[in-house]
């Protein structure tokens, strides 16, 4: 038995538009899409086309029922962020690219369409990561500093350098001080496209950082080798140098173990509140004297933040590794508690 296929051609010729409206329910995909779009069109939409229209967000075609949802928030349906969502857990990556930039048109963050940006940077797909940071630096939204700052350790180099683009946009300190750690990638392309970015913005705080000889000094010798990166990162917690830890949290990230290493023991000699995120991805090294120095160093530091990335230390397969997370946790829970009771 053949499905009925409406006439939706004639339908729009004569401007049908009862008879477009029953179409969005006919058996034919087809018929429904083309149906949808002409309905789109219309330039004054009684309250029976928009209800068609908007149940085309749940049609049993994925491919319809994305193209609804991408259409309609491109017209600027406002309650279409949820659907948005969805798309990102199950469309194309061409309808995930799509979404984000929908997203970036409208000029504006919330809470909601932050976490779906969120969302689409860690896909499984580098194009829709891509597409995600650079929506991030469109909406220069300072919540997603956080997330920036994550990619700028990522392996793919395109990333790090889409992510660099994102925080030049941003241009908060915040912002800067990742820059100033990128000066120290370990790809030419992207230390330029740092430098280039933090003179373009010309903030009190831009403008101090290329002008601090000592910084400029401890960039040149961390962008040399091995050898001297360790040095660098000895004196630098040595010498508890706060201007250099943005370079301190960029070695984190390092090919090398025993850069790391130092890196991770100078961010536990500085104590500082700015590493907690650093270290809570060190607490996942592959090498576990790198975790247990990690884990040692988040004891230093008194925030509740801290106790999460502590918790998971507790189940680490190293037995060194999981005692110290143990102490530590019990360590700063106890002070946590004696520093309320004090209040």
């Amino acid at each position: 038995m053949s499905i009925f296929k409406p006439n939706v051609d004639k339908l729009i010729s004569e401007n049908n538009i009862p008879g477009l409206i029953k179409a969005t329910s006919s058996r034919n995909p087809e018929s429904r899409l083309k149906a949808f779009l002409a309905l789109l069109n219309v330039e004054h939409k009684n309250e029976n086309i928009i209800v068609a229209l908007r149940k085309m967000k749940n049609d049993k075609d994925v491919r319809i029922r994305n193209t609804a949802i991408l259409k309609l928030a491109e017209a600027g349906d406002e309650g279409i962020l949820d659907d948005l969502r969805a798309i990102m857990v199950e469309g194309s990556q061409n309808d995930k690219i799509d979404a984000l930039r929908i997203l970036a048109s409208r000029g504006k963050t919330d809470a909601d369409s932050s976490s779906i940006i969120a969302l689409a940077l860690n896909d499984k797909k580098g194009m829709v990561q891509l597409e995600a940071i650079r929506t991030m630096g469109t909406l220069r939204d300072h919540t997603s500093i956080i997330h920036l700052e994550e990619k700028l350790h990522d392996t793919r180099h395109q990333i790090r350098l889409e992510a660099v683009k994102a925080l030049g946009n941003i241009q908060s300190d915040e912002a800067v001080n990742l820059l100033i750690g990128s000066l120290t990638d370990n790809k030419l392309e992207i230390r330029r496209a740092a430098r280039e970015i933090i003179e373009g913005i010309g903030s009190d705080k831009a403008k101090k950082a290329l002008n601090d000889a000592p910084l400029m000094m401890l960039v040149k010798r961390m962008n040399e080798g091995v050898a001297s990166k360790i040095d660098a990162l000895i004196y630098i917690g040595k010498h508890r140098f706060p201007d250099a830890l943005p370079l301190v949290h960029k070695a984190t990230s390092d090919e090398y173990k025993n850069v790391r290493f130092e890196a991770v023991k100078a961010l536990g000699a500085m104590r500082d509140k700015g590493s907690i995120n650093t270290l809570a991805r060190m607490v996942n090294d592959p090498y576990y004297d790198i975790r247990l120095e990690a884990v040692k160093a988040l004891e230093h530091i008194l925030d509740p933040a801290c106790l999460k990335p502590l918790e998971k230390a507790k189940e680490d397969l190293n037995k060194s590794v999981r005692e110290e997370a143990k102490k530590a946790y019990y360590t700063i829970q106890t002070r946590l508690e004696d520093l309320h009771k004090n209040k």
